[in-house]
């Protein structure tokens, strides 16, 4: 039980970290409002044969796989946001004439936030669908079913994943694996020091908002020394931009009294900003105990995690001017956006869960769109579509992320900002440009996560 719940906050630590790239070098405002999603081409269609053509392919139907974390006692529901933005994604592609010309079916299965369960997921997956797209599965130990799966000939090709996040550098550097939204792992997965490429455009915004170099204080989620290489690599590159401080890392049962310390030396300090890649609830109870202790700080950031209602009304009016820094655009901007009007007008929770697997399953999506049309309908394998994720370039979900090149394994580049007004709501305040984010380049850190925080 004491796993499950550290293994949640370090979901949190890790989708904040994304936001969970493209290796654009160019500082710049990206996105185009009303960009979409494509359907697949109904011409294809009319005068195929359609045939069963790898596992989990009938002539009728395509099936895919969701494993989530949705059955702990720990954290009950965690990720039913995934399992309904699948459906939801479904029945948009299967309203539009389907997926290489079948309708789309989705399967579940409950990994419990247990590692077992995981594998076992992975197994039912490999012998019962043809990919594993949008899963949210935290505690992963081994990944061999994916990467030695037996495909439809017999082969061990892999099984084609598109998960929605990844906690771990197991998930992030398997061979059959694509993240939508990039990484922050250093891969091949290895100990002691080692060389993260992490995004600059937070640091240039932070930079831009704090006046320059200044010190405050990182709080990042700490649940094992393995999430450290989700958390570390951000602070480790602000802290190389000029933005200096001490990491506390929050622990999910930490109570107010734990922050006593910490608020301490942020006053001592003079502490200019507080810089949160946790939870909210860590992040409120920082937040209480300087309230408690009359310490004002000009500048509150929280990455993703505090981008939620339930934030907004935990912290009350200490929630109001804080600034949240996500890597895609705000669920606001439905207006602006088509694809992303078509999310929260299809998905009834608006979370970074169900978002992201919206946009796994737009990236597998383009994958499979992109074989049929070199192929037909009939050349869809598991091989033709890793060949095709493989190939992927600049993808951005219909402007809703940064671009990003999966097959590259680079961070997040881009950032938006919104900040919690005097009404309780998010508004945009970076870049100003409704249906936009800010893109930078990257910087390359050397270091020990482990070391790093300990010092």
């Amino acid at each position: 039980m004491k796993l499950q719940r550290l293994l949640v906050v370090g979901a949190a630590a890790c989708l904040v970290a994304a936001g969970c790239s493209s290796g654009r070098d160019d500082a710049a405002v990206v996105g185009a409002p009303g960009a979409t999603a494509s359907g697949s081409a109904s011409a294809a269609c009319d005068s195929a044969d359609l045939q069963a053509t790898d596992i989990g392919i009938t002539k009728d139907t395509i099936t895919i796989e969701t494993v989530a974390d949705v059955g702990s006692q720990a954290a009950p529901g965690i990720a039913n946001g995934s399992l309904e933005a699948m459906k939801a994604w479904a029945d948009v592609v299967n309203k539009s004439g389907g997926l290489a010309c079948r309708e789309v079916v989705i399967r579940t299965f409950d990994s419990k936030l247990d590692p077992g369960e995981s594998r076992s997921g992975m197994v039912d997956s490999c012998q019962n669908a043809f990919a594993d797209v949008g899963s949210f599965t935290l505690a992963v130990a081994d990944v061999t079913p994916l990467a030695e799966c037996v495909d439809g000939a017999g082969k061990p090709t892999g099984q084609p994943q598109v998960p929605a996040v990844s906690t771990n550098a197991l998930i992030a550097c398997n061979k059959t694996t694509y993240l939508a939204q990039g990484i922050t792992f250093s891969c091949p997965p290895s100990q002691g020091a080692r060389t993260f490429t992490v995004g600059t455009s937070l640091g240039d915004y932070l930079r831009q908002v704090v006046g320059g170099d200044a010190h405050g204080q990182f709080q990042i989620g700490y649940t094992s020394p393995s999430f450290l290489d989700v958390t570390m690599p951000t602070v480790v590159q602000l802290r190389a931009q000029g933005l200096a401080g001490p990491v506390y890392g929050a622990k999910a049962a930490d109570p107010q009294s734990a922050y006593t310390s910490v608020v301490q030396g942020m006053k001592s300090s003079g502490a200019q900003f507080v810089f949160a890649n946790s939870t909210f609830p860590s992040f409120v109870q920082l937040q209480r105990e300087a309230a408690a202790q009359g310490v004002e700080v000009p500048h509150w950031f929280c990455q993703g995690a505090c981008y939620d209602p339930a934030y907004v009304k935990a912290a009350g009016d200490l929630a109001k001017g804080t600034e949240i820094l996500l890597a895609s655009l705000p669920f606001e901007e439905a207006d602006v956006n088509e694809e992303m009007k078509t999310f929260v007008d299809n998905v009834d929770t608006h979370n970074t869960f169900a978002f992201s697997s919206w946009v796994a399953a737009r990236l597998f999506q383009q994958a499979v769109e992109a074989v049929v049309t070199k192929d037909g309908p009939n050349g869809l394998t598991r091989a033709s579509v890793l060949g095709a994720l493989e190939a992927v370039k600049d993808f951005d979900a219909g402007g809703l992320i940064g671009p990003n090149t999966p097959s590259a394994h680079l961070p997040n580049l881009c950032v938006v900002a919104v900040k919690v007004g005097a009404d309780g709501g998010f508004e945009r305040v970076f870049p100003k440009e409704a249906g936009t984010l800010s893109c930078a380049g990257s910087g390359k850190q050397t270091f020990d996560p482990i070391a790093e925080f300990s010092r």
